[in-house]
């Protein structure tokens, strides 16, 4: 918020910088096939980018990245099922920096992929820490859900949105992601 200019982007190739809103880039790190990411809303140097099936953090704008998250394939969950399970979309609490969300989608089978239909995702996990932990949310609304988009209240860490993928529509939950309930009345 202090300088609009300075933008990063994710792509399979690495993570990019910008601080002329756009004119100019310059790669970042060494973080390749990441293909979501989210900068703190307080503090550029604070980002947080999904590669695989892990996220990665970074605390000093891109130059080095920690992995952060490691999602673990269930028991019931067969490898070909899991293989394209990934943290993609990740969203900061305006109101609160530490609180961070972060949502998975099953990139595997984004066409005729049998198995997409049955596994579209992992749900979405929650940090209280601006990333550095993360708790997965069990609540069975959007347990192992794929979910394109999440959007945090600006006032309120803990009123979350989460769109999803292939179906299962929006969901809300009001007490930081431990129940969600659907409100997709009217869409």
């Amino acid at each position: 918020p202090a300088d609009a200019g300075h933008v990063f982007t994710a792509t399979r190739m690495a993570v990019f910088e910008s601080t002329d809103y756009g004119a100019t880039w310059s790669g970042k790190g060494d973080l390749a096939g990441s293909e979501g990411m989210a900068m703190s809303p307080t503090s550029a140097s604070n980002l947080i980018a999904g590669a695989g099936d892990k996220a990665y953090l970074s605390t000093d704008g891109g130059q080095t990245w920690s992995l952060t998250l490691q999602l673990v394939r269930p028991d019931d969950v067969s490898e070909a099922d899991w293989s394209g399970i990934q943290p993609r979309r990740f969203a900061f609490a305006p109101s609160n920096p530490l609180v961070v969300y972060a949502a998975t989608r099953n990139y595997a089978g984004l066409s005729d992929d049998p198995n997409y239909d049955r596994l579209p995702g992992d749900g979405v996990y929650r940090s209280a820490d601006g990333g550095q932990t993360w708790s997965r949310l069990e609540h069975a609304a959007i347990r192992r859900l794929g979910v394109q988009a999440l959007a945090v209240d600006p006032q309120n860490e803990d009123v979350v949105y989460a769109g999803t993928f292939r179906g299962a529509g929006l969901l809300k939950s009001i007490d930081g992601g431990a129940t969600w309930t659907h409100i997709n009345s009217g869409i």
